[in-house]
């Protein structure tokens, strides 16, 4: 599937939908919630595009992609609810002391723990603890957003936080904040 583009499956219902796949595999099959919507070859060697158009149902979407009649690659999406909560955490550090960066992963999700890439939600930072906030970032190119700010909007529903650590040890506490929504709170030792 197109993975430049956010993985959504929130339409109105019955509406027809072209689903797009692109792969280097031979053939690939398309399911929804289970059932078998279509199978196909990509249109020419060059492009390796794929496509059906189907009419929209929630649930979930898969494609699976096969070499010789193996499956040997797969991508799915799934129907999202309204914004609910966020969820955060951050990426894997090895080691973290004195000056590390840490990169925080913001996400709204629905109550089903689903993300929603639709959410453009405003998110508060609140941070305790051995580090500072040295901004957060939505992927967006408005030159008017303050990504040093303690406050941002998500865009396809996620944000990026980065936290530097000083040179005290003890524990980062992050508690993010949004209007209407369940606030997250992730917390990380530093030694």
């Amino acid at each position: 599937m197109d993975t430049n583009a956010p993985a959504v499956w929130n339409y109105e219902a019955g509406e027809t939908i072209r689903v797009v796949a692109y792969t280097n595999c031979r053939e690939a099959k398309l399911y929804l919630n289970g059932e078998l919507v279509g199978e196909r070859k990509p249109y020419d060697d060059q492009t390796a595009v794929i496509s059906w158009d189907i009419p929209y149902k929630p649930g979930v979407l898969e494609v699976v992609a096969y070499n010789d009649g193996k499956a040997a690659a797969k991508d799915k999406i799934q129907t999202s609810g309204r914004p609910y909560a966020l969820k955060a955490s951050f990426f894997e550090e090895e080691q973290v002391g004195k000056d590390t960066l840490l990169q925080l992963l913001i996400q709204v999700v629905d109550e089903n723990n689903i993300p929603v890439v639709l959410a453009d939600n405003e998110v508060t930072c609140h941070l305790e603890g051995p580090a500072r906030l040295v901004g957060m970032e939505n992927g967006g190119s408005n030159v008017t957003d303050n990504y040093k700010g303690t406050r941002l909007r998500c865009r396809s529903g996620k944000l990026v936080g980065y936290l530097k650590v000083t040179d005290k040890e003890g524990t980062v506490k992050v508690k993010l904040t949004s209007p209407l929504l369940q606030s997250a709170t992730v917390e990380l030792a530093i030694k």
